[in-house]
Formats: C-alpha cells, sequence, structure tokens
C-alpha cells in the first residue's frame, strides 16, 4: 500500500507540474499572438491610411488593401514565429489560415459599413471597430484552429523574442552591409570622447597630440569632445588644451620591407592641407590648434618644446607603420605623465606581430624606457587605449 500511495502522489505532482508547464506555454503562445496581432494591425492601418489619403481610394478598397497586407504580415510571422520553421509545414495548415482571414476580411467589410454607413461613425472610428473584433474571432480561429495540432515548443528559455527569426536575419543582412570603416571610426570616436571624459574627471593637464591626422576626420572630432567637455573642467589654465597634429598629408613616402603593408599605399593617404585645416577651422571655435606638415623623421626630429608643448594628456597614433609609429613615441617620451592617455589605432595589423607596425613601436618604447602602461579598454578593428600609471626611469624623470 506505501508504494501505491508513493506511486499515486508522484503521479500528482508530476501531473501538476506538467500542466503548470501548459500554462506557461499558453501564456507565451498568447504572447505571441497578440504582438503578431498588434504589428499586423499597424501595417494594416498604415495601408488602410495610406489607400484613403494618398490615392484618395474608397472606404472599401481602402480597407480590403490593408486587409491583405496585414494578412501577409501576420501569415509570414505566424509561420516563422508561432508555427517555426522547425515544425513541418503543411498546405491544409495554410488553407486554413487562409480561410480564417477570408472570413474575418468579410466581417471586417461588413462591421466597418454598418458602423460608417449606419451610425456615422467616421472612416477611422469605424476601421478600428471592425479590426478589433475581427482580431479577436482570428486568435480564435488560429489558436483552436489552425495551429491547434502543432508541437509544442519543448524549450521556452529564452523568451517570444529569440524565435523571431526574421529579426536575426534583418539584423544580420544590416551588420553585414555596413562598411567595416564605418564600424570602426564610429566606435574609434566613442573612444576618443571616452578618453576626453576620463581625464576630466581625472584633472589631467597638457595637449593633445595627434600622429597621422589624413583628413582629419578623427582630429576634429577631438576638439568637439573637448568643447563639449569643457564645462566640467576646473576653471584654471592649465586645462587649456592646445591641438597638434602631424601629418605629410601626402602619404607615406618610402617604405622599407619591414614597413610595407598591402594597405598602406600613398594612394589611398594622400590629402591636402589646406582642405583639412579648413575642415577643422569650421568646427574648431578659437580653439588653438596646429598642423605640421612633413614626414616624422624629420618634424619629430626637434624638441617638442620648438613647437611650444610641454606636456600631454592625449596622444593619438594612427601612424600604420613601425617606423612613423616610433618616432612618434621617441618624440613624446618627455611629454607623458601619470595620467597620459595613449589611443593606438591598427593595434593588431602585419597579422597581428609584435615586432612590426604600432604595436612593435609601442613595445620597443616600453622595454627602452622605465613606463608603466594599463590597457584601458579597445575600440573598433584593432584598436586600443593606455594610460601611464607610473614613470619610474630616472633620467625621464630629469627631463621633466
Amino acid at each position: 500500500m506505501k508504494k501505491l500511495f508513493s506511486f499515486i502522489n508522484k503521479t500528482k505532482r508530476l501531473k501538476t507540474k506538467s500542466k503548470s508547464w501548459s500554462y506557461l506555454i499558453d501564456i507565451v503562445e498568447i504572447s505571441r499572438f497578440l504582438l503578431i496581432g498588434i504589428f499586423s494591425t499597424l501595417i494594416n492601418f498604415l495601408f488602410f491610411i495610406i489607400s484613403i489619403f494618398l490615392f484618395s481610394a474608397g472606404l472599401i478598397q481602402a480597407v480590403i488593401t490593408g486587409y491583405l497586407f496585414g494578412f501577409i504580415s501576420s501569415f509570414y510571422f505566424g509561420r516563422a514565429w508561432i508555427l517555426s520553421p522547425r515544425y513541418k509545414f503543411k498546405m491544409t495548415t495554410f488553407f486554413k489560415f487562409v480561410f480564417s482571414y477570408f472570413v474575418g476580411g468579410l466581417i471586417t467589410l461588413f462591421v466597418i459599413s454598418i458602423a460608417s454607413s449606419n451610425f456615422q461613425l467616421g472612416n477611422i472610428l469605424s476601421w478600428f471597430i471592425g479590426t478589433a473584433i475581427t482580431a479577436l474571432l482570428n486568435f480564435t480561429l488560429l489558436k483552436l484552429w489552425v495551429f491547434r495540432d502543432r508541437k509544442k515548443i519543448a524549450d521556452q528559455r529564452w523568451g517570444g523574442l529569440s524565435k523571431l527569426l526574421f529579426l536575426q536575419i534583418l539584423a544580420s543582412n544590416v551588420i553585414s552591409y555596413i562598411n567595416p570603416a564605418i564600424t570602426h571610426n564610429l566606435e574609434k570616436y566613442y573612444a576618443i570622447k571616452k578618453v576626453f571624459y576620463l581625464s576630466t574627471i581625472e584633472d589631467i593637464s597638457g595637449d593633445y597630440l595627434e600622429f597621422g591626422v589624413f583628413e582629419g576626420s578623427s582630429f576634429s572630432h577631438a576638439i568637439r569632445c573637448y568643447l563639449n567637455l569643457k564645462e566640467y573642467m576646473p576653471p584654471n589654465n592649465e586645462n587649456e588644451i592646445n591641438f597638434y597634429g602631424f601629418d605629410s598629408f601626402d602619404g607615406f613616402g618610402k617604405l622599407d620591407s619591414e614597413d610595407y603593408h598591402p594597405f598602406y599605399e600613398d594612394e589611398q593617404f594622400k590629402t591636402s592641407l589646406p582642405f583639412v585645416k579648413n575642415r577643422i577651422e569650421k568646427c574648431s571655435k578659437g580653439t588653438n590648434f596646429k598642423l605640421i606638415k612633413g614626414f616624422f623623421e624629420e618634424t619629430l626630429s626637434v624638441d617638442p618644446i620648438s613647437y611650444g608643448i610641454k606636456k600631454a594628456r592625449i596622444i593619438f597614433i594612427d601612424a600604420d607603420t613601425f617606423s612613423s609609429s616610433f618616432y612618434s613615441f621617441e618624440f613624446c617620451k618627455k611629454l607623458i605623465r601619470e595620467g597620459t592617455y595613449l589611443i593606438l589605432d591598427d593595434f593588431y595589423s602585419y597579422k597581428g606581430s609584435n615586432t612590426k607596425g604600432v604595436a612593435g613601436a609601442f613595445a620597443k618604447f616600453r622595454s627602452k624606457y622605465n613606463f608603466s602602461f594599463r590597457e584601458v579598454f579597445s575600440y573598433g578593428m584593432g584598436g586600443k587605449v593606455f594610460i601611464c600609471s607610473n614613470i619610474e626611469d630616472p633620467k625621464l624623470l630629469e627631463l621633466r
């Protein structure tokens, strides 16, 4: 008897659990039906309004047009989300769906005609009344007849939105279509903004230096970030920032074999100094900036003080090659303080080499001088941001 009672109790618990799970699935199903209904109704209403106001269609023609587009969206999402492509699709399901909406369409026309002609409620209000009644009828038919015998979805852990395959496909198409350069530049702009914010709340003083200005988009953005965050800085002259940009504005010049890269060619990086200067002036609003034209082995071979630079708050190195990047680091060795931020673009170029490109130059610079840097974050297609956390080299400390 004990075993019998134990079996009965166990069966009851399983039934209760199964019943609770069934209720949960029903709630999910109802939510899905309602979401699809709302979306399809919005599509219906959109085409109803377009038909009336843009194409001057009559009430009946507008109702039919809106209803057809609502039907198409409802069936597609019902198939993709409620029924789900993972289950076997039957033509009988499709014909049931069509019949349900055909009946619903006739009822919609009838109710809207009565509401509009007999009760003088107006086209839009009549449409809402007819659509509300039809939506309830369609939901009942879909739930109890069209999709009644479909297989239950066993796993609902991720909720309804995870089953919307069309959203995944749409997102995939959009993301794959966007030019990688656009993605990288947008994240680079956000990185510059973050660095200005972080250096502001830490009250870091010094100038902004950019090596590899090209057409001035990053340089201009840095000025905008400074101007928008300026009000949060303490009101003293120490936080007045000057902006310095270094570039040949004529490409890379002659590259040795170690600096060769298939993407880094003069034709892609030639620009005009007057064009860049004019572009920056439009957004500078009186901010002090200076563009220094020339190849780095010439313009960076002098002491920074000759340009009026005493210390750096933010250093952005977008010089691409090892030689140009190392010239930039060497030029900045006396300018880096605790709290100085380094933004290093294309950190993983040259197939991820630790001895080439900006990464190789940074590694050599760190081994040559006793700086301590911490990585802050990564951005875009391989950019990195570092902060100087300590300077231990006595020679460097003497230079300050």
